[in-house]
C-alpha cells in the first residue's frame, strides 16, 4: 500500500514506518521468545528439583508464584523516538500499572465516544423528524392555497405564473442582498 502512494514524501514516510513496524515486531517477537524460554527453563528446573526431593510440598508457597514470574534479567532499553503506537517512550512497568492505566483510559474514551455518538444520532433523528413535520405542514399549506386559488377561479397557468414570479423575485432579492452584505 505504501508503494501505491502518489506523493513521494508520503511514500518514503510510509516505507520508513513499515520498516520500523517490522523491526519493532522482530524485537518484540525475540523478547517474547526469550521470556518464554526463560519461563520454560524455570518451570523445568522447578519440576526437576521437585521430583528429586520428596519433602517438597505439592502446593506452592504464597511467594513462589510472584518469584516465578519476576524478571531478573536486564530490561530492554527503549529507543529514544518510537513511531510505534504500541510502544511507549518509557520502559513498561512489570507490575502492569501502566498497562492497566492505559486500558482504563481507553475504556473511558470508548464509553465517552459511545455516549457522544448516541447523542448525535438522537439529535439527527430529532432534526429529521422536525423536517418531516415541517414538510407535511408546508404541503398542507400549499394544498390549501391551491384549493383557495381554484375556488377563486384562478387557472393552473396563472398559479404557475405566480410561482415563477415569486422564484424570480427571490433570486433578484438574493442578487441585491449578497452584494449589499459584501460591501457592508
Amino acid at each position: 500500500m505504501a508503494k501505491r502512494e502518489i506523493i513521494k514524501a508520503k511514500q518514503e514516510k510510509a516505507v520508513m514506518r513499515v520498516q520500523k513496524f517490522r523491526t519493532d515486531y522482530a524485537e518484540l517477537r525475540a523478547q517474547f521468545e526469550r521470556v518464554k524460554s526463560e519461563h520454560e527453563a524455570a518451570t523445568r528446573a522447578e519440576l526437576l528439583s521437585g521430583a528429586s526431593s520428596s519433602t517438597t510440598p505439592l502446593t506452592p508457597a504464597p511467594g513462589d508464584t510472584r518469584r516465578r514470574y519476576a524478571t531478573g534479567g536486564p530490561q530492554p532499553v527503549p529507543e529514544e523516538v518510537s513511531e510505534s503506537p504500541f510502544r511507549g517512550s518509557t520502559p513498561m512497568n512489570m507490575n502492569g500499572t501502566s498497562r492497566e492505566h492505559h486500558a482504563l483510559r481507553e475504556h473511558s474514551f470508548i464509553q465517552n465516544t459511545d455516549t457522544r455518538l448516541d447523542e448525535f444520532i438522537a439529535q439527527g433523528r430529532a432534526v429529521l423528524d422536525d423536517l418531516v413535520d415541517q414538510r407535511n405542514v408546508l404541503k398542507g399549506t400549499q394544498r390549501r392555497l391551491l384549493d383557495a386559488a381554484n375556488t377563486l377561479g384562478l387557472s393552473r397557468d396563472v398559479i404557475g405564473w405566480i410561482e415563477r414570479r415569486s422564484n424570480r423575485s427571490y433570486g433578484r432579492a438574493m442578487m441585491v442582498a449578497v452584494p449589499s452584505w459584501y460591501f457592508k
